[in-house]
């Protein structure tokens, strides 16, 4: 079933000029209502990429083929495991290859890879740069994380590894005290990882996995907490100047437009989807390189990511986390009002890769 937008279907295809995002924010609906319809008010890739998502969700054959996808994405076994590294090892020679992401004028290169399994964008960059160093986090494989690949430590010293979970490294997130009434108490750490250095590349490439040994009261937060901990990490790590690369999903929802149009202030931005791998599916990447890590939006920006995590790990009335509810009115317009030329700018390219990629798929094809 298509998920529930709020937005008719009718309004969302074929009369996109009936549907007012200003006035949908006026009414009351949510900030992602009013993005996609902004968007298809303003631009015909966009809306063709939404005709072709809802023929997809009318076709019996999609849930099929998208369940047959995670159970692949799970698979744990030896040639699996091998499969999905060298996947991310191409990704990442695409991106730079469009982006030249892994450019580097200062020597050595030092990297930052979060949420590192299974180390194929390690392994990338260690291709163009074969002095360079990286320092990585990685879920432990017992808490639900992937298998690391790429060589490390005794087999490779330029690359170290450690095994943690990032969204409990409580006090790097500001936190002094961790509530002892939370249930996780003794998982919280006071650790701050490589804390005496600073990168030129930072890869945030972490994802909510189905598998990760979580308690159920985290499902609905742990994408929050995941996102505003690489976020947070990331920034405090990264030298001025910097490149971040970070996996985001749906560039037609309020948190992904507003994440982009802060770094589109804060450092020269571009947007990347392989058009190998995952190219039906919404993923994509930010690339902003230059960033100014001390400028005073971006550090207002990670305040609010902490504030965010706190929110997210310790809110609500039993103390385990809460939404962080929905985005100011104002906030939403001034964003899009002034943002939204850039935003399709930088959109259309990724809409248009993911829309040549639907209309080939199999599932489509089979009527």
């Amino acid at each position: 079933m298509p998920p529930t937008t709020g937005i008719s279907e009718e309004s969302e295809i074929s009369k996109p000029q009936d549907c007012t995002w200003s006035t949908m924010l006026d009414e009351g609906s949510s900030p992602n209502n009013a993005v996609k319809c902004f968007l298809l008010e303003q631009d015909a890739v966009f809306r063709e990429l939404m005709v072709l998502k809802r023929e997809g969700w009318a076709n019996p054959h999609a849930d099929e083929h998208f369940k047959q996808q995670r159970r692949n994405a799970q698979d744990d076994d030896p040639k699996s495991c091998r499969r999905f590294f060298n996947m991310m090892v191409q990704i990442g020679d695409e991106i730079h290859a469009s982006t030249e992401a892994f450019a580097c004028l200062d020597l050595p290169v030092r990297v930052l890879d979060l949420c590192m399994a299974p180390g194929g964008f390690t392994a990338s960059l260690l291709r163009q740069h074969p002095t360079a160093f990286v320092d990585a986090i990685s879920l432990p494989q017992k808490d639900g994380g992937h298998k690391v690949i790429a060589s490390y430590g005794r087999k490779d010293a330029r690359v170290v590894v450690q095994y943690m979970d990032i969204t409990m490294l409580s006090t790097e997130f500001g936190v002094i005290e961790v509530p002892n009434t939370h249930p996780e108490f003794n998982k919280f750490s006071n650790s701050r990882p490589f804390i005496q250095r600073k990168y030129s590349i930072v890869f945030c490439d972490g994802q909510v996995l189905p598998n990760s040994q979580r308690a159920s009261y985290r499902e609905g937060c742990e994408a929050t907490r995941l996102t505003t901990a690489q976020l947070i990490l990331a920034l405090q790590r990264m030298e001025r100047g910097g490149t971040l690369i970070m996996l985001l999903h749906k560039l037609d929802r309020w948190n992904s437009v507003e994440l982009i149009s802060i770094f589109n202030q804060v450092s020269e931005v571009q947007l990347f989807k392989p058009r190998k791998k995952h190219a039906i599916r919404s993923s994509f990447y930010l690339v902003a390189k230059n960033v100014q890590v001390d400028s005073a939006k971006l550090q207002d920006a990670v305040c609010k990511w902490r504030k965010a995590w706190f929110d997210a790990t310790f809110g609500g009335e039993e103390g385990t986390g809460t939404d962080i509810g929905q985005a100011a009115v104002g906030e939403v317009k001034s964003t899009l009002e002034r943002f939204g030329a850039d935003l399709i700018r930088l959109g259309q390219p990724i809409w248009s890769t993911q829309a040549s990629a639907l209309k080939d798929a199999n599932y489509l094809r089979r009527c």
